[in-house]
C-alpha cells in the first residue's frame, strides 16, 4: 500500500523521487504521516506520504479514511445474518485484532 501511495505521489506531483524539482513546479514531498488502517487481514501501520502545498488526495487510502470498504462489507453482511451489535464487537475483535465499538457498528449498519 505505501509503494502504492507513493507512486500516487509520484504522479501527483509529475517527477521522481530525488528527481530535480522542475522550475514551474514549488511543490514538493513533504516527508509523510503514520496512518493505522483496518483491513480483512487486520490493522496495518502506514507511512502515507503527503505535499508541501496539501493538495494531494491518496485515493488508495484516502484522508481521514481508517478502515478499507471489505472490513464495512463484512460487517454488514454478519449484521444481515442477525448478529447483535455485541456479537459482532467479539467477532471483530476476533477477526482483526481490534477493539470495535458497538456505536461504531451501529453508525456502518445505519450508513447503509
Amino acid at each position: 500500500m505505501e509503494r502504492a501511495l507513493a507512486a500516487e505521489l509520484t504522479t501527483h506531483l509529475g517527477y521522481a523521487p530525488h528527481a530535480r524539482l522542475p522550475s514551474k513546479s514549488d511543490n514538493a514531498r513533504n516527508g509523510s504521516t503514520p496512518k493505522t488502517v483496518q483491513t480483512e487481514q487486520g490493522p496495518i501501520d502506514l507511512a502515507v506520504p503527503r505535499d508541501r502545498a496539501g493538495t494531494f488526495e491518496p485515493t488508495m487510502v484516502k484522508k481521514r479514511q481508517r478502515r478499507r470498504e471489505g472490513v464495512d462489507d463484512n460487517v454488514l453482511a454478519l449484521y444481515a445474518h442477525g448478529l447483535t451489535t455485541r456479537e459482532l464487537q467479539g467477532h471483530l475483535e476476533e477477526l482483526y485484532g481490534t477493539e470495535v465499538s458497538p456505536p461504531l457498528i451501529s453508525t456502518i449498519t445505519d450508513a447503509v
